[in-house]
C-alpha cells in the first residue's frame, strides 16, 4: 500500500473544503482571486493558477496588510462588497526560497511537515493578520515572469472585468447578476496589470498604489 504523507493528507482536506465553499457560494459571485486589505480598502488579485497569487498575497500580508484569501474571493451580488475565505495560504515549491521564513513546522517536531505544498496559517504571520472584507480599492492582474522586470501598469476597468469573469467559479451560472456585481465592484476601483519577478518590488508597488485608491473608495 502506498504511504500517504501527513502533509498530503492535510492538503487534500483543504482542497475538499475549498470545493465545498465553491459549491455553496449562494448569493455571491466567487472569484478565483487572492485578496488583502488595509484600512477597509481591498486589493484584489484575480488570476489563473500558477500566476503567483498566493506568493504575492503572502508577501503583502507579511509587509503589513491583512489577509482575506489566497484562492476564493466572494463578491456580493447586491453591493459588490468583497468577503474573504481565510484558508491557509498554499505555497508551492517555487515560492519556498523567497518566503523561507514562512516554512511551517509540525508541533514538537524538529523538521517541517513533509508535503509538496506549504500550508501557512495566516495567523502564523502575526496575530492581527486576518480581515473579514471591505470594498475593492485596486484590482491587480498578476503574472509571474521570471525574466521580466516587475512593473505595475494601469489598465481599463473593462479589461479587469473580463479577466475576473474568466477567473470566476460561477459567473455563467449567475448570468446577468454576476455582471452587475462586477460592475459594482469596479465602479470605485483602480485597475492594474502586474508583471512580477521580484516579490518585494511587487509588494511595494501595490502598497504605493493603495493610498490614492483608498481615498477614491472612501470619497
Amino acid at each position: 500500500m502506498e504511504r500517504v504523507l501527513p502533509g498530503s493528507a492535510v492538503a487534500h482536506l483543504v482542497w475538499e473544503v475549498n470545493r465545498a465553499v465553491a459549491d455553496h457560494a449562494g448569493d455571491h459571485l466567487l472569484l478565483h482571486a487572492a485578496a488583502a486589505e488595509r484600512d477597509g480598502a481591498v486589493v484584489l488579485l484575480p488570476a489563473p493558477r500558477e500566476s503567483g497569487k498566493s506568493t504575492l498575497v503572502a508577501g503583502l500580508v507579511r509587509a503589513g496588510m491583512r489577509y482575506l484569501t489566497d484562492e476564493a474571493t466572494a463578491v456580493s451580488l447586491t453591493s459588490g462588497g468583497v468577503t474573504g475565505f481565510a484558508k491557509p495560504i498554499g505555497l508551492d515549491p517555487g515560492s519556498w526560497q523567497v518566503l523561507a521564513d514562512l516554512e511551517p513546522l509540525t508541533a514538537g517536531a524538529p523538521a517541517p511537515l513533509p508535503s509538496m505544498q506549504w500550508l501557512v496559517p495566516p495567523l502564523a504571520l502575526r496575530p492581527d493578520s486576518v480581515a473579514t472584507g471591505g470594498r475593492a480599492a485596486i484590482v491587480v492582474l498578476p503574472c509571474y515572469r521570471a525574466d521580466a522586470p516587475t512593473v505595475l501598469q494601469p489598465i481599463p476597468r473593462a479589461e479587469a472585468l473580463v479577466a475576473m469573469a474568466e477567473s470566476s467559479f460561477n459567473f455563467h451560472a449567475l448570468g446577468g447578476r454576476a455582471l452587475h456585481a462586477l460592475a459594482a465592484l469596479l465602479r470605485d476601483a483602480t485597475c492594474f496589470r502586474l508583471d512580477v519577478s521580484d516579490l518585494d518590488t511587487a509588494c511595494n508597488a501595490i502598497s504605493e498604489a493603495m493610498p490614492l485608491a483608498s481615498r477614491e473608495v472612501s470619497g
